[in-house]
């Protein structure tokens, strides 16, 4: 009963803010949300002192983003989103969620578009559950695959006259091993390449999967990279080249020849053309950051 009473609640202060965004006529085409760092499940939210003095704001989360992505599907004016990608740290896991909801978002009929300024290995595979993927002219396609580095401690530990005394009931066992060796075991290594295959795995089948290649097609680019620029393009790694100041032209372009597109195609031979004028083909597109619709 309470749960049914709270969906209620939010379904209806959505509907009171759509129909006030219609009230003032505010109008957003596409959203943009800047991917960097450390993606957290969940963020503690800043000290009522630093948000009233400072105006902290919380990092954003993947349960934030959950949130966002839903008033955008719910938003009829929005028409997408932007995920400006740029040395996303998130676990594995993170990024499995953070692609389901990207496909919610296109199954709500949204536009969903990747600007990846490090294209790496995560920002590639989360890149890949968007539409469209655009990168900069200037940087280099970097996916060149997985890699693990272990630490091991025992000879720093000996400078300073310290040893660690580790006993495992399997050779599988392998947490203490960073203390009590200097070196990696045969069955840790076993352990992490076959992590490490199976990572790679499931970023070969989802990137095959959203640029439309087959898995022997990706890894042979993969093990070719890095890759230039116009190569990546060539090869149908990523759809465009723009500069951050070409996004919002590069939208306003690929919107207008949608129109047309879909005008054409619902307009019987007989009809006349139909004739749009000069601002309706030149409309100006939107981009909101997320950071400023957080802080309005």
């Amino acid at each position: 009963m309470l749960e049914s009473f709270v969906v209620l609640a939010v379904n209806l202060l959505r509907a009171l803010g759509n129909l006030w965004r219609r009230l003032l006529r505010r109008r957003v085409d596409y959203v943009r949300f800047r991917l960097t760092g450390p993606l957290p499940e969940f963020a503690d939210a800043p000290l009522w002192w630093q948000r009233r003095l400072l105006g902290a704001r919380p990092p954003l989360s993947l349960q934030e983003l959950r949130r966002a992505f839903e008033r955008v599907a719910d938003d009829p004016q929005a028409r997408g989103v932007l995920l400006h990608i740029e040395g996303l740290q998130a676990g594995w896991a993170t990024l499995q969620s953070l692609r389901d909801e990207l496909a919610r978002l296109r199954a709500a009929g949204k536009r969903v578009a990747a600007y990846l300024v490090t294209p790496d290995a995560a920002g590639y595979y989360t890149a890949c559950a968007a539409g469209e993927i655009l990168m900069p002219p200037t940087v280099f396609f970097s996916v060149v695959g997985l890699r693990a580095e272990v630490q091991f401690l025992k000879d720093a530990l000996a400078k300073i006259g310290v040893r660690a005394e580790v006993t495992a009931v399997s050779p599988y066992k392998s947490g203490g091993d960073v203390f009590a060796r200097a070196d990696m075991s045969p069955e840790a290594r076993e352990q992490l390449e076959r992590l490490l295959d199976q990572r790679f795995a499931e970023l070969l089948r989802a990137v095959a999967e959203g640029r439309r290649k087959t898995v022997e097609e990706l890894r042979a680019l993969i093990d070719a990279a890095p890759l230039s620029p116009r190569a990546a393009l060539e090869r149908g790694l990523v759809d465009a080249l723009r500069y951050e100041d070409e996004l919002e032209a590069h939208f306003a372009t690929e919107d207008t020849e949608r129109t047309a597109a879909e005008r054409a195609a619902v307009t019987s031979p007989a009809s006349p053309p139909a004739v749009s004028s000069v601002v309706q083909q030149r409309r100006q597109i939107i981009l909101l950051d997320w950071e400023q619709a957080r802080r309005a």
